[in-house]
């Protein structure tokens, strides 16, 4: 199998994520003031308080970046087409992963039972469940997959 390239994040992703960090940090900051004005917190306390919080903000972002980020218009349906791994035995249902995404599944009719660790194609989607199909390990590519 090939390995997939590693996602980084748009621009737009970006500015999504420190758009919804400002109310967190306008808090930090009044927080800051009144500690410094009721309880006679040093100043420079209260300023690192914030610079923390603002250094939180910046560490966070790698590791949550993804939930920031707008895939697709398509919602939930957009899952079509996409490769994933069954992560239990579909015979015919069982659990699907797409990406970093756990999805109930259920083999399609003509497919028989799917092992655990198969390559499988989403053909369906009904609510919260997939319909899946096998895929010969060659033709798992990391296109459609999330």
């Amino acid at each position: 199998m090939r390995e997939e390239p590693e996602e980084q994040p748009d621009r737009a992703t970006r500015l999504r994520y420190v758009t919804l960090q400002i109310p967190g940090f306008i808090l930090a900051c009044i927080f800051s003031w009144l500690a410094v004005r009721w309880f006679e917190v040093p100043g420079w306390a209260a300023t690192l308080a914030v610079a923390l919080w603002v250094i939180k903000d910046a560490l966070m972002f790698p590791f949550v970046w993804r939930a920031y980020s707008v895939r697709t218009n398509g919602g939930l349906h957009d899952v079509r087409g996409r490769i994933g791994t069954a992560t239990e035995a579909l015979s015919p249902d069982g659990r699907v992963r797409l990406g970093s995404e756990d999805w109930r599944a259920t083999a399609a009719a003509d497919a028989g039972s799917i092992q655990e660790g198969a390559s499988v194609r989403v053909i369906a989607i009904d609510g919260l469940r997939l319909t899946v199909e096998p895929v010969a390990n060659d033709a798992a590519t990391p296109e459609g997959s999330v």
